[in-house]
């Protein structure tokens, strides 16, 4: 059996970019593999849902679930729709048509789904939760008109016999560890690392950027916040190519009594 080889750079010792892009493609790869692997076992209904969940937050269009208005806050960086993406808009509605908006301004950064949807755990049964991503410097009337989309969303998904859960989330306020938008579900700020450590070993990008944290070895991760402040900084990474929602390096003691507490 040929051994994968180790993708493990000294970031400190010096940032070699082919390294890099060999490390985000990999995540990009797994990452698809993941997501192919979840889709499998969904029906044909729900897995609509998921190829049809970047456009819905792409655009606005009337004949589309979660339309608020022309105005709301939309598009999702570096997304392109595809065929299968386009396919499941026009089952949805069959007027549908997509054109492409000259300059339009990509106000969600990344579109996630985490927990049980990216584990072997998940079954075409399963709720899912989806972390979308936004522009930290919306306004609090976009944000919450974001929110009417999204709710608009999950209420078509229930009418087609699926359970969804969308978590707006700000990056910024996310590592700065105010989490104010999320739902009963959550435990207020009793457990952020523990929620970040399930982030990243369950979420699968379903489109936009990809997470930042991925490019930080883990032998690093103690050195997390300088190393991304140098990546972005210096322009290793494109700050518009993925998001920072922090490093997992130390867990609190009272995050466990917290988490024992709320459960």
């Amino acid at each position: 059996m040929i051994q994968p080889i180790e993708i493990a750079p000294q970031l400190r010792d010096g940032i070699d970019r082919k390294l890099l892009k060999k490390l985000k493609e990999r995540f990009l790869e797994v990452n698809h593999g993941r997501l192919e692997r979840m889709l499998s076992t969904l029906s044909s209904r729900h897995r609509m849902f998921v190829d049809s969940l970047p456009l819905l937050l792409h655009i606005n269009h009337p004949s589309l679930p979660g339309y608020v208005s022309g105005a709301t806050p939309c598009g999702v960086s570096g997304f392109t729709p595809e065929k299968h993406n386009l396919q499941a808009a026009r089952n949805i509605a069959r007027s549908f048509a997509y054109r492409k908006k000259a300059h339009q301004q990509a106000r969600i950064f990344s579109i996630y789904l985490m927990g049980s949807t990216g584990t072997v755990a998940h079954s075409d049964t399963s709720d899912m939760d989806i972390w979308v991503c936004y522009d930290p410097g919306l306004p609090t009337a976009a944000i919450d008109e974001l929110q009417d989309k999204l709710t608009s969303i999950e209420q078509w998904a229930d009418s087609i016999g699926l359970e969804v859960h969308f978590f707006l989330m700000d990056p910024i306020r996310f590592r700065n560890g105010v989490r104010s938008n999320l739902s009963g579900e959550d435990c207020g700020s009793a457990q952020h690392f523990l929620l970040l450590d399930e982030f990243y070993r369950t979420s699968i990008m379903v489109a936009g950027r990809y997470p930042l944290w991925w490019m930080i070895p883990a032998y690093d991760e103690q050195h997390y916040p300088a190393l991304a402040q140098t990546l972005l900084q210096k322009r290793f990474l494109k700050a518009e190519e993925c998001v920072d929602f922090g490093g997992v390096s130390d867990f609190p003691a009272g995050e466990f009594i917290g988490a024992g507490m709320w459960q």
